[in-house]
């Protein structure tokens, strides 16, 4: 929704990380996380604009480039923790 992309703007994906796509970017690996809810990497901020939208786990996947670099992070979310 277009509440939830406004409410991103501004919000830092460098460490410390305020949710999975930032640690996925700097890590390089896939971020699973339970429940936004009970995860200490969440600003509250963040965390608030999740859980208003419904959201509570998170599954981020890094994407890389030809060089292998990392270029984006992919995020799939669920309404339900797990």
């Amino acid at each position: 929704p277009d509440s939830y992309l406004r409410g991103l703007e501004g919000l830092s994906l460098d460490p410390p990380y305020v949710g999975s796509c930032g640690e996925a970017l700097d890590r390089g690996e896939p971020v699973v996380v339970p429940d936004v809810r009970a995860d200490e990497r969440f600003a509250p901020a963040w965390r608030g604009l999740l859980t208003a939208h419904g959201l509570r786990a998170i599954r981020s996947i890094p994407v890389f480039g030809s060089g292998g670099a990392v270029l984006a992070s992919f995020a799939v979310y669920r309404r339900e923790p797990g």
